[in-house]
């Protein structure tokens, strides 16, 4: 025999209608399955709820166990290594500007002697106005330590054509890294190959 899957309501509808077969008893049982039906459903939310709660703060201990070792952890190396940058730029700084008027006076001395570009196997026009031949790579400009930054983070200084920019202050092996971050086809990822490969280098 086939289980009676209708509700209360309707098993009530039903007598209404005339059914005779149906009993009280079905009736309540129905109702009780449906209260019962109606508890565990509720159940079944109220335990999902508490798991939830239970992830969230786990989560929450989790972070503020992570958070206070963040908090504690020991900033005296970044802090001493960002002191030696601050101290090894000023120092830069310091000597870029006595080669910045060295390079000005130098320059003085050529026009009021007459002396040409040309003279010095340089190029032709005023010493100073030379940018492609001998000047170019022996004067150092205050900007050229302004890109300082990007270089560290990136290995190049991006000029307007998002290239390398080369000038007085790289070694000649730089100036090769610079060339072959322009003939690059990822500019990007070589620019920090060749970084790593200089810090390498410089720690060797």
């Amino acid at each position: 025999m086939a289980t009676d899957t209708r509700t209360a309501e309707e098993l009530k509808a039903a007598v209404i209608a005339g059914d005779t077969t149906i009993t009280a008893s079905q009736i309540e049982k129905a109702r009780q399955t449906e209260e019962f039906a109606e508890l565990q459903a509720q159940a079944a939310k109220a335990q999902a709820h508490r798991d939830r709660v239970a992830d969230f703060e786990a989560d929450v201990a989790a972070f503020k166990a992570d958070y206070a070792d963040l908090a504690g952890a020991d900033l005296s190396e970044l802090r001493d290594l960002y002191e030696d940058a601050v101290v090894i730029i000023a120092e830069l700084h310091a000597k870029v500007k006595d080669r910045v008027a060295e390079q000005q006076q130098i320059v003085a001395r050529a026009d009021s002697l007459g002396i040409r570009g040309r003279d010095l196997g340089v190029s032709t026009g005023r010493l100073i106005d030379d940018t492609q031949g001998e000047w170019s790579r022996i004067a150092v400009r205050p900007e050229d330590v302004d890109g300082i930054g990007d270089e560290a983070k990136r290995g190049f200084v991006p000029n307007a054509g998002a290239r390398a920019t080369i000038h007085a202050l790289h070694s000649d092996e730089r100036v090769e890294d610079m060339r072959e971050i322009n003939r690059s086809s990822y500019v990007q990822g070589t620019g920090r190959e060749l970084l790593e490969a200089l810090i390498a280098r410089r720690n060797a």
